[in-house]
């Protein structure tokens, strides 16, 4: 029996690759679902030597999946599912892993795992990929990096430069920036949005709720043992905590 984890935040996509599993194969058992970094990192350094085989979509609900490379060392057989260019990806063809192409293919599907029947039981420690770098290579550069962001102060319009903004943070489904002066304006991003036009040596993404500018961290403490918690300049209103998953990226970012 193949012991399988799914890392998968659409929940579409994750009851369409169950059920062409279940119609495919009957020697694939599915023993957990995975929706984010923290929890992947977590379930992963737990729990890893008790399976087999990964699915691995490479955008999560609160980051890339590159950052779980970042936090964890992992030597097992993956496929990743991705809406990226299938030009753009020929390179994971060319090592022991695969890809799998939205939206799922029966087909696709059954090759993906033909292929880890054959490598699975002669893999050895040489021909483990190197997965951080495969990734690090497909990420896409980010030549659109957000310059201004035009908001709403009653009546009137303003243009608020990159340069002024301290944090961006979610609540209540909705957006909102701070800038270095305290001011707060509600814009029409998702988190997952901004990060994919911000420069991300400028800013972090602490938790689900808020990405912090480099300027904006005054200290940061450990709170227990499984979250630190951040001071910043200007406070959202609410406390700000990063699991300790997520620590070794905040130091490399606080670092680089």
């Amino acid at each position: 029996m193949i012991k399988a984890i799914i890392i998968e935040d659409e929940d579409l996509s994750a009851k369409r690759l169950v059920r062409l599993l279940g119609e495919l194969r009957t020697d694939v058992q599915l023993v957990q679902r995975l929706e984010s970094v923290d929890d992947t990192v977590h379930y992963l350094r737990n729990h890893q030597h008790e399976i087999d085989l990964i699915f691995l979509d490479i955008h999560l609900s609160d980051g890339h999946s590159f950052e779980v490379f970042n936090q964890v060392d992992i030597d097992l057989p993956i496929i990743f599912t991705t809406a990226y260019d299938k030009y753009a990806l020929q390179a994971f063809r060319q090592t022991s892993i695969d890809y799998l192409m939205k939206p799922l293919q029966a087909e696709d599907v059954s090759r993906a795992l033909e292929k880890f029947d054959r490598l699975f039981h002669k893999r050895t420690e040489e021909e483990i990929p190197d997965y951080l770098t495969l990734l690090q290579a497909l990420k896409p550069a980010k030549t659109d990096l957000k310059k201004r962001f035009l908001v709403q102060v009653g009546a009137k319009m303003r243009s608020v430069a990159i340069e002024e903004v301290h944090l961006f943070y979610a609540e209540n489904k909705a957006c909102f920036l701070i800038t270095n002066e305290g001011r707060r304006y509600d814009i029409n991003y998702t988190l997952e949005k901004l990060m994919q036009q911000l420069d991300e040596t400028q800013f972090f993404r602490l938790n689900r709720k808020v990405i912090a500018h480099i300027q904006s961290i005054q200290e940061v403490y450990q709170f227990s043992k499984s979250r630190f918690r951040v001071t910043l300049t200007h406070s959202p209103g609410f406390d700000i905590f990063i699991s300790l998953e997520r620590m070794g990226a905040f130091k490399k970012w606080m670092n680089q």
